[in-house]
């Protein structure tokens, strides 16, 4: 069976101040980009060139992350505005507002990941819960955004962010004077009819638009008749709000004069059949825009991207094949026409011109499977990796991709062992047609030829003879994660993390003999000085285990506290402990062990168990873009599943990425 890991993602802690929009080097004042008081800090490590100290991503790419420049990576882009040539963006779980210049470069705006919170004021004193909808003002480009159930403001002159209406701390749904006026806690999305000084709040929570009337100090119901009103798009001309009504499968217009709803394309039934609007069948769409005042173009969660022709009254597919787009659209105009701007799912921003999408910024496809370059190279859970004999490369379990990939330590470069995508059965034989369903742990024997294998979809530990390039089945074992090899003794020690068992397996003869059980979900088994340590990854401990008796002890941790601190064992608290790896270094035994919910690399010297963190930090969370080289000072680890000791290096497997730290 494929087992589910337990991981918990921490958010990023990096001081951070907080700036409003300020101008490109060049540009003028008047022209969309106001200069103001505080210059713009770039989030996320500092590159580096050393040869030493530092984390370089070997190979794959990431999504999720917190870095400002040219390969920009977010946590949850929750909407988009314009702002002259510039963009704004509001990064949900990294707690900030973002701005991309005309250059594709981010820098971050106001917020400081992980100090959450509803605070007013300018520049670094301000605190963002989770901004998610947003518009851009076009009479002075201040900035109006939706922070869990408020309605929030940034005026880039002087920096400064004002609630606005609403009670950050209490959702509800209430009309009334902008102080009493409650909002459900997610705003989806904004529009602002500047005319009128009107804003509209897609208050998904409460089923509602809302119309926030700041001039007139009045918040009322335009209709409460949409379920879960997503992305909208407004035509001030006509008074007409397009609204992605998306749990209703519809597109329709409201009028914001009345609030009657006109359902404009799809019959109501999920589906992604393209045809004319009313026999059209849309999947739960989300992103929404308008383009040159006669298409709407939108997504969905079927990953597909489809235009409306509102003269024509079609729907027509233009993309098929993304990662889904689900944040708002926000709509460029520019001398050649209007462009939409749009993010993925993955945090890639793009713009499309109703004929072309172009990436902007943000990651490539870092979910995949692609053997080559390290930059090109894409991975699907990397779960676990062993050092190869010559130390000049690894073998990594591509889980979701059912494969072993081979990635070289010096350029990253990725090639296929065995399996693939699509040979996800169990099959023995060569590896030209061996199948593989979900590798798991790995161990390789002392001559580097004979490499043990959880085949974790298949309930079965797998033998490949890496010289005669052949695979066998050794033992059935029920839900195998992690393996740790007892040469000596001709033992295989396999982690089982549904049952929660240890269980030992005689390679003479395959027998398999249960060593305990009632552990809670473990991941991780070593074999340390003759001793065999566990993780339990929801018992937020490493255990010795007695192979004999079955006895199971904690040494490390405390049984059910998740924490992320280090030091000797009176102290020390994990969070989601998952591989281990044992090694010796200066004649010591020691275990490195990777923490999922911790973002960290913990040494443990086995002799007094003390601990300390090698790479990671429990206040940074993030991934980096493919081919990152950075000070190790600072660096974020993201989902860390599996370390390994190469010479003085230390090779990490986890979250889509290779990544090699040099101490």
């Amino acid at each position: 069976m494929r087992n589910a890991l337990t991981v918990v993602v921490m958010p990023l802690v990096v001081v951070l101040v907080g700036c409003p929009l300020v101008p490109a080097e060049g540009a003028g004042e008047g022209e969309g980009e106001v200069a103001g008081p505080c210059a713009p800090r770039t989030l996320g490590p500092a590159p580096s060139s050393a040869e030493r100290g530092v984390l370089i991503v070997l190979a794959g790419d990431s999504a999720t992350g917190f870095v400002d420049g040219s390969s920009a990576r977010f946590n949850g882009v929750g909407g988009i505005g314009v702002s002259g040539a510039e963009l704004v963006i509001s990064d949900i779980f990294n707690g900030t507002l973002r701005k991309i210049d005309e250059n594709n470069v981010s820098t971050t705006l106001v917020g400081v990941p992980l100090d959450v919170g509803a605070v007013d004021g300018a520049c670094d004193e301000v605190r963002l819960g989770g901004p998610r909808g947003l518009v851009v003002d076009p009479r002075d480009q201040t900035v109006w955004f939706g922070d869990g159930p408020c309605l929030r403001h940034l005026d880039p002159v002087t920096g400064q962010t004002t609630t606005v209406s609403g009670d950050c701390d209490s959702p509800g749904d209430k009309g009334g004077k902008l102080a009493a006026a409650r909002f459900g806690f997610l705003f989806h999305d904004l529009e602002i009819d500047a005319d009128r000084g009107l804003i509209y709040v897609a208050d998904r929570i409460n089923n509602s638009i809302r119309v926030v009337d700041v001039d007139g100090d009045n918040v009322f119901t335009l209709t409460n008749a949409l379920d879960g009103p997503g992305s909208m798009a407004l035509d001030a001309a006509s008074g007409t709000l397009y609204v992605a009504a998306t749990f209703d499968n519809v597109l329709v217009t409201v009028d914001t004069t009345s609030g009657f709803i006109d359902t404009i394309a799809g019959t109501g039934n999920a589906g992604s059949d393209d045809g004319s609007a009313a026999s059209a069948t849309l999947d739960a769409p989300q992103g929404l825009a308008l383009l040159n005042q006669s298409t709407l173009v939108f997504g969905g969660f079927d990953g597909r991207l489809r235009v409306l022709d509102l003269l024509a009254a079609t729907v027509t597919t233009v993309v098929t094949d993304s990662p889904g787009f689900f944040a708002p659209f926000a709509t460029r105009s520019g001398a050649a026409g209007d462009v939409v701007v749009m993010a993925d799912n993955q945090g890639a921003l793009f713009e499309f011109d109703g004929a072309e999408l172009r990436r902007l910024t943000g990651p490539q496809r870092p979910v995949g499977y692609v053997d080559g370059a390290g930059i090109d190279a894409r991975f699907a859970l990397p779960a676990s990796i062993v050092s190869e004999l010559s130390g000049t490369s690894v073998l990594v379990s591509d889980s979701i991709n059912h494969a072993i990939r081979r990635v070289d330590l010096v350029d990253g470069a990725t090639s296929t062992l065995i399996g693939g995508p699509e040979r996800d059965g169990d099959v023995d034989g060569a590896f030209a047609v061996a199948e593989l369903d979900f590798p798991a742990g790995l161990a390789l024997d002392a001559a580097g030829t004979t490499l043990y294998v959880a085949a974790n979809g298949a309930d079965s530990i797998k033998k490949l003879d890496l010289v005669a390039g052949t695979m066998a089945t050794v033992a059935a074992v029920d839900d195998p994660w992690e393996v740790a090899l007892d040469e000596e003794n001709g033992l295989l020690y396999v982690i089982s993390s549904t049952p929660g068992t240890l269980s030992e397996i005689d390679l003479d003869d395959g027998s398999v003999r249960l060593v305990c059980s009632g552990l809670l979900f473990p991941i991780g088994v070593a074999i340390v000085g003759g001793d065999v340590f566990v993780s339990e990854n929801e018992n937020q401990t490493i255990d010795r285990v007695d192979v004999v008796t079955g006895a199971v002890s904690v040494v490390l941790g405390t049984a059910g506290f998740q924490g992320s601190i280090d030091g000797d064992a009176t102290v020390a608290l994990l969070s989601f402990p998952s591989s281990l790896h044992a090694a010796v270094e200066g004649g010591l035994d020691v275990l490195y062990v990777a923490e999922t919910g911790g973002q960290v690399i913990r040494r443990v010297d086995v002799a007094d168990l003390s601990s300390r963190f090698v790479v990671g930090d429990p206040l940074l969370s993030g991934a980096l873009p493919a081919g990152s080289r950075v000070s190790l000072e600072g660096a974020p680890i993201l989902n860390p599943q599996d370390v390994v000791v190469v010479g003085t290096d230390l090779v990490i497997a986890g979250d889509t990425t290779v990544q090699i730290v040099k101490p």
